[in-house]
């Protein structure tokens, strides 16, 4: 499942007659971005991507998260 996620993260979905971005459906309280900054060298996610990420743990914005994570394997 992780692996499938982190290959879907980008984009849009439809959710009750709205487009939402795909990462707010998995946390859509605390969770403010999650996007990718760099694909792999052929455009695809994999190892050597990066995804920055932004939450308010507990939605405190004091509590906030904020990371960007390279991709070192998917699967």
């Amino acid at each position: 499942m992780p692996a499938w996620w982190f290959g879907h993260l980008g984009g849009d979905v439809e959710l009750e007659a709205r487009r939402v971005p795909r990462h707010r459906v998995w946390r859509p309280f605390d969770r403010i971005y999650a996007t990718y900054v760099r694909r792999t060298a052929g455009g695809s996610i994999g190892p050597g991507a990066q995804i920055a990420n932004r939450e308010y743990l507990a939605r405190k914005r004091r509590y906030k998260a904020q990371v960007v994570t390279m991709v070192e394997r998917l699967g």
